[in-house]
């Protein structure tokens, strides 16, 4: 779920790590700014596929395990799942684009890459009101 970091690190790479220019780690920044990053990018965080998935009118969505809803509703349903999971109670966590991430730079992260799908911040409840 999370390519582009908070604070400004993409996939296994922090921010420090990616500002080190080492040579092997050339690929990253080249997917960082060539996809992550505007104007390719629709969100600057995402590669734009992540959007073709979610798009029922893009030919692209067909890839998927499980087709997209045709009325666009699967952004809305992902959305409110997010917003679930990231008031769940936990410390840390680790997935297969990243590794550790404290809790906050998780849900942080998480917001930065994917409130784009109903176009509120995913660390608001269902009133609208930003959770710490």
């Amino acid at each position: 779920l999370i390519y582009s970091h908070i604070d400004g690190g993409l996939c296994l790479l922090n921010r420090k790590e990616f500002d080190a220019y080492k040579e092997d780690e050339a690929v990253m920044r080249l997917f960082k700014w060539g996809l992550c990053s505007s104007p390719t990018s629709p969100n600057n965080a995402l590669p734009p596929y992540r959007f073709w998935m979610m798009d029922p009118t893009s030919p692209f969505s067909a890839f998927g395990m499980t087709r997209v809803k045709s009325d666009g509703s699967d952004c809305t349903n992902m959305a409110k799942s997010l917003r679930q999971a990231l008031k769940e109670d936990f410390d840390q966590a680790v997935g297969v684009h990243f590794n550790y991430m404290d809790r906050e730079t998780f849900r942080k992260s998480i917001d930065m890459n994917w409130s784009w799908l109903d176009g509120k911040s995913l660390l608001e409840d269902d009133e609208g009101e930003k959770k710490k």
